[in-house]
């Protein structure tokens, strides 16, 4: 399971600046604990998480704050995904 650092007030600030989507966020700044962070409230923004940063731990995460998210889940956490987050099929 990953370990995700918690993220700074400064990178709050920055992610209400961006209003928490991903995709708008300064690339160079945007990290796995900033995407956690953000599939904890907006597990829609799983769309924008690069694939390598993808884990089961933020999978889960962002399903369980959005079930529409499910598509955005690498195929390979697929199965434990869904039982994790209580998604049938």
């Amino acid at each position: 399971m990953a370990e995700y650092k918690a993220i700074r007030d400064v990178e709050y600030m920055t992610l209400d600046q961006f209003q928490w989507e991903i995709d708008r966020f300064p690339p160079e700044y945007l990290t796995p604990d900033i995407c956690y962070v953000v599939m904890q409230r907006y597990g829609d923004q799983l769309e924008h998480v690069p694939e390598e940063w993808k884990t089961e731990e933020m999978c889960i995460a962002a399903v369980k704050q959005d079930a529409n998210a499910i598509e955005f889940v690498p195929e390979h956490l697929m199965e434990k995904v869904k039982a994790a987050a209580g998604v049938e099929d």
